[in-house]
């Protein structure tokens, strides 16, 4: 658990969708922001009550309680010894090549249909324009003609 800049041990001891009650040699005070890490899952939360070593905390999101049981199992698949826990999940989620050309596709998609949303918005107001232009010579013989 990092509290701060500091980082502890602490024990789960009660799991539910928002929450998670602790125990720890030195549990944060309440209304402290922590972060607790499993294996490769972090969990983000608030420090609510702490009473003789157990303390319980709101989370910032729900808790996947079966990604929390797979990491009870122990390390996931391409772990290996004396790789960093608490950066390695960042490392492995986080590809700025591949997050620049989605960046980069989703940019030339909005691109597209901005331009032809565009275009084809000028075309109906030209259309509009040169009817009602063309109706006011029309609508004289029309009515000339009977």
């Amino acid at each position: 658990m990092r509290v701060g800049t500091d980082w502890r041990d602490v024990s789960i001891r009660n799991v539910s969708s928002r929450g998670l009650m602790l125990v720890s040699d030195e549990p944060p005070p309440p209304g402290a922001y922590i972060e607790i890490r499993k294996t490769f899952m972090t969990i983000v939360a608030r420090a609510v009550w702490a009473r003789d070593g157990f303390f319980g905390v709101r989370t910032q999101d729900d808790i996947d309680f079966d990604e929390l049981m797979e990491n009870a199992k122990g390390p996931p698949k391409g772990w290996k010894p004396g790789m960093d826990r608490r950066t390695g999940d960042r490392v492995a989620a986080h590809r700025p090549a591949e997050t620049a050309e989605r960046g980069r596709q989703f940019a030339r998609v909005f691109q597209f249909v901005a331009i032809t949303g565009a275009v084809v918005g000028v075309a109906a107001l030209l259309a509009l324009s040169l009817w009602e232009t063309l109706m006011r010579f029309v609508e004289p013989v029309t009515t000339a003609l009977g």
